[in-house]
């Protein structure tokens, strides 16, 4: 994808540099003496804007050639551990939880990792704002109603419920009609 927008930026450029020149030497040039002559024998002679012209279409041409020439740099990728070194770090599926993530209470055998539950894995492997609506989940026990995720977060009922449908499409909650809100249950609990 990187090479072809890189082809045709270039191109363009090439392109573009290439028209300049000829339109300065077709339509900027100026006879100087007595009938027609070539711009090049010096009885016709380009003009200051002609000159401006070609030299615009020579550095862009030159530009483009540059840029098609570059090495693209590849996206860095931000690590967990990169940004903080010093916090220990759990990696799931390609995907870095914090240890600080799994609640203090979770019994982990000496010289082993802790042991893991379906809930906090799950809370480890979503992001920004689906985590914080399903942490409210798990916190309720794995059972709470929509307006208490409503209140208890910073977004719009609509915000809310759209995230809700899509933790829903990944089977992670489920939502039952109770009275005029939703009960939200996790997928374990029902």
């Amino acid at each position: 994808m990187a090479l072809k927008r890189k082809l045709t930026v270039s191109g363009i450029g090439i392109v573009v540099g290439i028209v300049l020149i000829v339109i300065a030497i077709v339509y900027f040039v100026t006879e100087t003496g007595s009938g027609r002559g070539h711009w090049m024998t010096g009885e016709e002679s380009l003009t200051s804007a002609g000159w401006v012209t070609i030299t615009v279409g020579v550095i862009l041409i030159v530009l483009s050639l540059v840029y098609l020439v570059m090495p693209t740099r590849a996206p860095e990728k931000r690590s967990v551990t990169k940004l903080y070194p010093d916090l220990a770090v759990i990696s799931i599926k390609g995907k870095e939880a914090l240890r600080s993530d799994i609640p203090p209470e979770t019994p982990s055998p000496p010289d082993e990792e802790p042991s893991v539950s379906f809930e906090q894995m799950a809370l480890r492997l979503l992001e920004g704002d689906e985590r914080r609506v399903y942490r409210k989940v798990v916190e309720g026990g794995g059972e709470i109603l929509q307006k208490d995720i409503v209140s208890a977060v910073p977004f719009s009922k609509a915000k809310v419920s759209r995230i809700i449908d899509k933790l829903e499409e990944r089977g992670l909650i489920s939502k039952v009609r109770h009275g005029y809100t939703n009960k939200i249950l996790l997928a374990k609990a029902q």
